[in-house]
């Protein structure tokens, strides 16, 4: 007997026990790859605003490159918040490391990392996906400002895919 899908789940956690039950969630995709696959793919389904916040939580406590690349199709213009927060953290550390500074254990500075994956996928969506477009050019508006802020790592171009032909950055004509 196949387990029930995931998306069925009729559960509206919210604070804390969205929270657990994330970490539940993503503890049971670390532990069975079949597990994690069903959650990437359910990234590319439309969920209602509940599922979508929880399977962004989960896609941040996953935390893998793959993972973060399939949330991005949670990003939705349409949907508020259009990044949902964990989602945006989880990018975040895709391209900024935390590296501890001092003793204490509390502090950190931000060393950029490169990403290339993610930026060509975000350029993509930004050029070809209408209920994603503004929301992921922000996002590699925030990427760039993350650049000037902490320096480009020496691996990633400036342009997301140079190889398309494409301007960047893109630019809006009136009218």
């Amino acid at each position: 007997m196949n387990p029930p899908s995931v998306c069925t789940a009729q559960v509206k956690p919210n604070g804390r026990e969205s929270d657990l039950l994330a970490s539940c969630i993503a503890d049971m995709a670390h532990a069975e790859d079949g597990i994690r696959q069903r959650i990437l793919r359910v990234c590319d389904t439309q969920l209602s605003p509940t599922k979508r916040m929880l399977l962004s939580k989960v896609i941040a406590r996953l935390g893998t490159l793959d993972a973060v690349v399939a949330g991005l199709s949670l990003i939705d213009d349409s949907a508020s918040p259009c990044l949902p927060y964990d989602l945006q953290q989880a990018i975040e550390a895709v391209f900024l490391e935390r590296r501890p500074y001092g003793k204490t254990g509390n502090a950190y500075t931000l060393v950029p990392r490169g990403s290339n994956e993610v930026k060509a996928k975000l350029f993509e969506m930004a050029l070809r996906d209408d209920r994603r477009k503004q929301s992921t050019l922000a996002l590699l508006g925030q990427i760039e400002v993350w650049r000037v802020e902490h320096g480009r790592p020496s691996t990633e171009p400036r342009h997301p895919t140079f190889d398309s032909g494409e301007m960047w950055p893109t630019i809006r004509t009136a009218g």
